[in-house]
């Protein structure tokens, strides 16, 4: 990976961060709206009122006690439609009969799903089982005006799919950006430092070689070669019995060294 890709891992990552934020809030919204439009399409029944009910399907419904809301005008002599409320009495007697006007069993459920979504807030109260479809006729009895019974399916269904994945989007978005945001600053780190492991002489413009010693010969007078080879040579050991060597006896004078050669002078001319 080049360099400059190495820096943009950083920038990367945020944005990916910022991409999973934002899909988590528009998975949140969207899950949001479809509980607040399922609970407004629940079946409205108000206090005092015999509400007539049509299930087209078979099957199990949830009976709710909507506390916060508005319903709109409803066919027949109810005195409760057409408002909007705000209760709090989730005390109410309902029953519910057939087109035989026998008594269809409600069970009672307060631990069930609630609701609270769109302006609208919910309580479980009964759970029924419609065995066949048709007409059904709901009696609802209570002291609170301001309540209003609603009838169907869990509002929450499909919703909690969104906010799961939601949730999901959230933290894979954050653990992403993240790592790439630790990836690319790990790798510009090593980047650096490789690059700043070697760095070349400096030897300014113009300047001299260094001085290297080259092999030259011994001073002497002028005309006399040097020896063979060039450079310095060792002198050869004395002879045994000479001072300074292995063997040499007591009380024999030493020899003494030839005189020093005459200073070297340059021809006149």
């Amino acid at each position: 990976m080049s360099t400059s890709s190495r820096s943009k891992l950083p920038i990367v990552g945020v944005i990916v961060a910022l991409v999973g934020v934002a899909a988590a809030a528009v998975l949140w919204f969207l899950a949001s709206s479809q509980v607040a439009d399922a609970a407004k399409s629940l079946a409205p029944a108000p206090v005092d009122c015999d509400t007539a009910l049509d299930f087209e399907d078979a099957g199990t419904y949830l009976i709710y006690a909507e506390t916060t809301g508005e319903v709109g005008e409803l066919d027949g002599d109810c005195a409760n439609d057409d408002q909007s409320y705000d209760g709090s009495d989730t005390n109410l007697d309902i029953t519910m009969f057939d087109s035989d006007e026998n008594e269809v069993g409600l069970r009672r459920d307060s631990d069930g799903p609630s609701y609270d979504a769109g302006g609208r807030k919910g309580v479980l109260l009964y759970r029924v089982e419609i065995e066949e479809p048709g007409e059904f006729t709901l009696r609802v009895q209570g002291d609170d005006a301001e309540v209003v019974a609603r009838v169907g399916k869990n509002p929450n269904d499909g919703a909690g799919v969104l906010r799961m994945g939601a949730i999901g989007a959230l933290i894979t978005g954050l653990l992403l950006g993240a790592l790439l945001i630790l990836l690319g600053r790990r790798r510009g780190t090593g980047g650096t430092a490789a690059t700043s492991g070697w760095q070349p002489a400096y030897q300014p413009y113009g300047a001299a070689p260094p001085y290297q010693p080259g092999p030259t010969g011994p001073s002497g007078p002028a005309g006399q070669p040097a020896p063979p080879g060039g450079g310095w040579q060792t002198p050869p050991s004395a002879p045994p019995g000479q001072p300074g060597q292995p063997g040499g006896g007591w009380g024999e004078r030493p020899q003494e060294p030839p005189p020093p050669p005459p200073p070297w002078n340059p021809p006149s001319r």
